[in-house]
């Protein structure tokens, strides 16, 4: 699947050293003790003579639909048409030309416009043929229905509500989440799926009807469907009209949104005290203004909230439809895009938490291998998500972006799906082509469904991005990307702290935006007070949406002893520029570092974090941290430490106590081998 945002990847590395300087700490200093938080538990372990690396131990029969095992693990390829749409190929070619040994699955695209071009006249003829081949060579089959180009004779019907862009008032042919005969156009077409082929469908990925490729979500744009492109002539649309914008402008979204904002406040006096608005009657309730939104804060989060929840809402809807006819089969859900824009509406952790009552199922991230540009991105996109999954006994999955990886770029890939505990793959087939044994080498590089030792996060300022209206926080790609090889992490939006996720961790940095709700930062403060170490950025206090900043504050003018200036020494290395300090809080610890440009303040926070005193970390040492490997992207299990060489491509397992394994080759010198159809 390729988002608008993939298609433009830069085909260069950039490699930038970032000089780490250690801190002398004034002697004087010496606030309690942390309490170091407990490991997180993980699942017991056991060897697997598939995987020189402990797996985890067999499924629980309560549900199957978890790998945990490599056994259980599906390789799947894509993408295939039924309905065909290369009529100059029959479906021989694949597998002739894309199954590889070791693939598990099929994934096979159907269009409900191309499946049922008229009401209850079903064209199954090419699903027949494609799922008789693939019986005949034990491949199973995943179909991925694409709802959001709906046939002409439900267009013409009195059910169907387009989705309409608020500032222009255009329409885009896909389905409206807020119009009650779209729930009703899914559940038309699953029982249509189910009589027809539910007996041979192993896994569904569910598609959104509202976004451009089925997606959870709303339109972006993605190029492919405009003239000259590939699917313009399936699923047209016009330039003018095709774009990221706010596509609630249908008769249904605004009287959601009145209803919505109600409830949340109780009554219209409450909502126009919290908004600062004045309207008479519920009725006159309306949007806010993008132009204004910083004038307006509390109305556009609140409108960008709505906005978001409505595709969680809806998702569920949708499953419920699918789970009435499928109550038991595989589920899958794409979170893709390019960015965190928050105009296509997507709420990752909101979606993936509401998803979790309709197990077995799994989330499945289609950022792998998002490298290519400057600061790289797969990895940041699933340090939110997996954690979440594993958590709450999901799946999770990898999708890369296109079918055009190098064996350097799948490499790195299957270092960070291992990392992430990816228990499902999917890759375009040419990828498949790229090494000539790599499932064989996913296999042994895969930890499937373990979460890794990770015990420092990274502060994810949901309120800040919803008002900015921003593709990433302030300076976190960056402050990620380029820290990789010194520490790994996790990310935490504002659903992950209000649930109580912060628990889990013993350090929480700040890259940036300052703006998040105030339950967060009661709860940040909570766990500071508790034994926590908050490392925050110089010039950057954490404030409430409403521009309240006097939980922060209240750290760095505590009732008693000023802070202690914490001075960076010239050991090694000159400082990267100014002066720490340290605040005690309770049980806990406030740093406050220095940091012009994000180069300078990884530097000053990595070489805090290496000073590992236990006044500010805690008697054991920090999950996460890469101390001995250096140059190596380390990733903590259990176990041992999986690392990834980023000059030589080569990922090894260091076992506790034993001897370093290699587990995916050195990078040989030929060429990859893809095939391009």
């Amino acid at each position: 699947m390729f988002d608008a945002g993939c298609t433009g990847f830069r085909r260069k590395t950039v490699a930038l050293a970032v000089a780490l300087a250690a801190f002398a700490w004034a002697a004087a200093l010496a606030p309690p003790a942390l309490q170091a938080a407990e490991p997180i538990k993980l699942r017991g372990t056991e060897m697997n003579a598939d995987n020189p690396q402990t797996s985890p131990q067999p499924e629980s029969s309560a549900d199957p639909g978890v790998a945990r095992t490599i056994a259980r693990v599906p390789f799947i390829s894509g993408s295939t048409w039924a309905p065909q749409i290369n009529k100059s190929k029959d479906y021989q070619y694949v597998f002739r030309d894309q199954v590889v040994p070791g693939q598990t699955h099929l994934e096979v695209y159907m269009s409900w416009r191309l499946l049922e071009p008229e009401k209850d006249r079903w064209n199954f003829a090419d699903f027949d043929q494609l799922t008789a081949l693939s019986q005949a060579r034990s491949i199973k089959i995943e179909v991925f229905p694409w709802t959001q180009y709906a046939p002409k004779w439900f267009v013409d019907s009195a059910d169907y509500v387009p989705l309409r862009e608020l500032g222009t008032g255009k329409t885009v042919d896909m389905l409206s989440p807020w119009a009650p005969g779209s729930l009703a156009a899914i559940d038309h077409f699953y029982a249509g799926l189910k009589a027809h082929a539910g007996d041979r469908i192993d896994i569904i990925s569910i598609g959104s009807p509202c976004s451009d490729y089925g997606e959870i979500g709303l339109v972006i744009g993605a190029p492919n469907f405009l003239p000259g492109q590939h699917l313009y002539d399936f699923f047209p649309q016009d330039p003018k009209n095709w774009h990221v914008g706010y596509w609630c402008g249908d008769p249904y979204a605004l009287p959601n949104f009145r209803n919505w904002a109600l409830a949340r406040y109780g009554g219209l006096d409450p909502l126009n005290a919290a908004w600062g608005t004045a309207y008479p009657k519920a009725a006159d309730i309306a949007f806010p203004d993008h132009a204004s939104r910083e004038a307006h804060r509390r109305h556009w989060i609140d409108f960008m909230t709505w906005y978001e929840e409505s595709q969680t809402t809806f998702s569920v809807e949708f499953v419920k439809a699918v789970r009435k006819y499928f109550p038991e089969t595989h589920l899958e859900t794409k979170l893709g895009f390019g960015s965190d824009d928050p105009r296509p509406g997507l709420d990752r952790t909101g979606v993936i938490k509401a998803m979790a009552d309709f197990k077995p199922f799994t989330i499945r991230s289609t950022h792998g291998a998002y490298n290519r540009e400057k600061y790289q991105k797969a990895y940041w996109f699933y340090k939110r998500m997996a954690p979440l999954t594993h958590d709450l006994d999901m799946g999770f999955g990898c999708e890369t972006p296109g079918g055009d990886l190098t064996e350097k770029e799948l490499l790195r890939e299957m270092f960070e799906d291992a990392s992430a505990g990816v228990n499902y793959v999917f890759q375009y087939f040419q990828n498949f082509h790229t090494r000539p044994d790599a499932i064989d080498t996913y296999k042994r590089v895969l930890r499937p469904q373990e979460r890794s030792l990770v015990d420092i996060a990274v502060l994810y300022p949901t309120a800040h991005l919803l008002l900015n209206v921003a593709d990433f926080p302030e300076d976190q790609l960056a402050f990620c990307s380029l820290g990789r090889e010194f520490l790994d992490y996790d990310v935490l939006d504002q659903n992950l702290i209000d649930w109580g996720k912060l628990a889990n961790y013993r350090v929480l940095i700040q890259t940036g935006d300052r703006y998040v709700e105030k339950s967060n930062l009661e709860k940040i403060d909570q766990w500071v007070r508790a034994g926590g170490l908050f490392v925050a950025r110089e010039g950057r206090p954490l404030e409430t949406v409403e521009g309240d900043g006097a939980i922060a504050k209240a750290w760095i003018e505590p009732a008693g002893p000023a802070g202690a200036a914490v001075e960076p020494a010239a050991a090694g290395a000159p400082a990267p520029g100014g002066k720490g300090t340290l605040y005690k809080v309770g049980r806990g610890c406030v740093v406050v570092l220095p940091g012009a440009t994000v180069e300078e303040y990884l530097a000053t926070v990595v070489g805090l974090l290496k000073l590992a005193r236990p006044d500010l970390v805690g008697p054991v040492p920090l999950h996460g941290l890469n101390v001995d490997h250096p140059g190596m992207f380390m990733t903590d299990f259990p176990d041992g430490k999986l690392l990834y060489n980023p000059k030589t491509f080569e990922i090894t397992f260091q076992p506790i106590g034993g001897k370093a394994v290699v587990v995916g080759p050195v990078m040989g010198d030929q060429p990859p081998r893809v095939r391009r159809r």
